[in-house]
């Protein structure tokens, strides 16, 4: 396997490609044995960078806290459009962080980190080495306690006056949209959700009971149907799972089907629409955010067969989904009653001063780089993930909106890589529990809700630092920004409005009024 290297740049970039793949395949050994050959090379950052990569997997963390020490001063010379090449290297080392962060080893993670964090892009904005930005409107100007408190109630005030307004679809107070779907009410609904999000997580998927949980407080008549099939990984069981989600459209003969990740799965189309032709249902294909193209794909593919598209994420349609005039992008639907009755629990409950709860995958591997950070500073923070063990509290819906409740913070990291940001459930989750939701600076959030008004931005593990004190010792703000997000999110964003826009798009009976663009606060009320 391993290849005789010489200056043939075949032999050599046929070497790379090998350790790249036994380096994502976590075969370490190996892949250590190949890059340590390529180091040897001139002329490249990556060899080394992943060699010491490799033996921090390994355990050798002191081997490879020797090579980053002698990388570094070639790291730190190299001028800011050189950085930017990083990147692409981060996607693939920050990861690897994230499996040894997940087997609760901290040094060793923090010598993978060590590496790459204080000189890409990403990791010197989370350091806070480059110069700040432009003075922004929407920062305080200062990070002090007066500053910080005189800036967050004057941007409470300006939402609550209507000078701000997110840039969503217009608001309307949940009355509206609790009148238009009404009629509505009669309409059962069949989900076909994934019960895990990958077969290697040991706890449930929230989001389905979130779905069902939503429809019934709305009055709808919902029935979910949990299946991993849905997810598009093969199995000795899929003949049976694919019939399992036939037959029960068949028995229950709902109006609406709601299904999961419907683009993945195109084996089910001639079965699906041949259902449809029979029984006179309309199909929505649901797809959380589109953050990669292989997603696009998928609901490119799936629109054409859907009556509409369910997204969560705002920015869908620049996401490659122009021109598609089924997507529906909302608020996702989170069931309050749930998230009320966690409040109103953890009242006389102790509180935790930051929380996270959430998976961490590679799919989200800055989640681990902020979390190693924030250990190694030793942040007051409490963090619950979904493997490799699974906490009591993640295990159903009320443990896990009863930890958030007890939070006073919680940490939402929206970023997925260094370069593209999502919007995660976390998002609603956190402000409906009635804790300050801290974010880590991503875009998308804001088509939602206003920075300092609703929740707290942070780009650097200093601002993360100094807001959790913050919030600590100025409990008149944190609870000022708590009642701010939560009556907002609830009042313009309620599950009501997510199912009556999606709904309305399938059956065709959407309200122009409903989607108009940039309303005031002050026209919704």
């Amino acid at each position: 396997m391993l290849l005789k290297l010489n200056r043939n740049p075949t032999d050599v970039g046929l070497a790379f490609a090998t350790a790249r793949a036994l380096t994502q395949m976590h075969q370490f050994e190996l892949a250590a044995e190949l890059w340590g050959r390529l180091a040897a090379l001139p002329g490249s950052f990556e060899p080394p960078i992943l060699f010491a990569t490799c033996l921090a997997m390994l355990g050798r963390k002191d081997e490879a806290r020797a090579i980053g020490r002698q990388l570094a001063p070639m790291l730190a010379a190299l001028p800011p459009s050189e950085r930017a090449k990083l990147s692409a290297l981060s996607d693939m080392v920050y990861p690897l962080a994230g499996v040894l962060a997940r087997g609760d080893n901290q040094d060793a993670a923090e010598a993978i980190l060590d590496l790459l964090l204080p000189y890409e892009p990403y990791g010197r904005r989370l350091l806070n080495l480059d110069p700040p930005g432009a003075p922004s409107n929407e920062r305080p100007a200062r990070l002090d306690d007066e500053t910080i408190a005189a800036f967050i109630r004057g941007r409470i005030d300006e939402v609550a006056d209507g000078r701000i307004v997110p840039p969503g679809r217009g608001l309307h107070p949940r009355r509206y949209y609790e009148e238009r779907v009404k009629p509505l009410r009669s309409k059962r609904i069949l989900i076909v959700h994934r019960d895990r999000y990958w077969p290697t997580h040991r706890a449930p998927n929230s989001f389905a009971n979130y779905l069902a949980e939503s429809a019934a407080e709305v009055g709808l008549e919902p029935r979910l149907l949990r299946s991993d099939f849905v997810v598009g990984i093969g199995g000795p069981a899929d003949a049976a799972e694919r019939q399992r989600i036939l037959d029960a459209i068949t028995q229950w003969q709902p109006h609406v089907v709601i299904y999961e990740n419907l683009g993945a799965r195109e084996e089910m189309f001639p079965s699906l629409a041949a259902l449809r032709r029979k029984h006179d249902f309309k199909l929505i294909g649901l797809h959380h955010d589109v953050w990669v193209e292989a997603i696009a794909t998928q609901v490119r593919r799936a629109a054409q067969l859907a009556d509409a598209m369910w997204i969560f994420d705002p920015l869908a349609m620049t996401s490659g989904l122009e021109g598609l005039d089924n997507v529906v992008s909302s608020a996702p639907p989170v069931p309050e009653g749930l998230f009320a009755a966690a409040r109103a629990a953890a009242a006389a409950s102790p509180r935790y001063e930051l929380g996270f709860i959430g998976s961490i995958a590679k799919s989200n591997y800055l989640r681990t780089v902020w979390l190693v950070e924030a250990k190694r500073r030793k942040l007051p923070l409490t963090a619950i993930a979904s493997f490799p063990q699974v906490d009591e509290c993640y295990a159903t819906p009320e443990g896990f909106a009863g930890f958030l409740a007890r939070c006073k913070a919680s940490l939402c990291i929206t970023g997925r890589t260094t370069t593209r940001d999502a919007i995660p459930l976390r998002v609603w989750e956190g402000v409906l529990a009635g804790s300050v939701l801290i974010e880590d600076g991503g875009t998308k959030i804001r088509h939602f809700l206003v920075p300092f008004a609703h929740y707290v931005p942070v780009t650097t593990i200093d601002e993360l630092a100094y807001f959790v004190g913050f919030l600590d010792r100025r409990d008149d703000v944190r609870k000022n920004l708590v009642d701010s997000g939560l009556n907002f999110l609830s009042t313009y964003y309620s599950s009501a409005r997510s199912w009556y826009e999606i709904l309305a798009k399938a059956l065709d009976q959407h309200d122009p009024a409903a989607s108009s663009e940039h309303e005031s606060l002050a026209h919704a009320g």
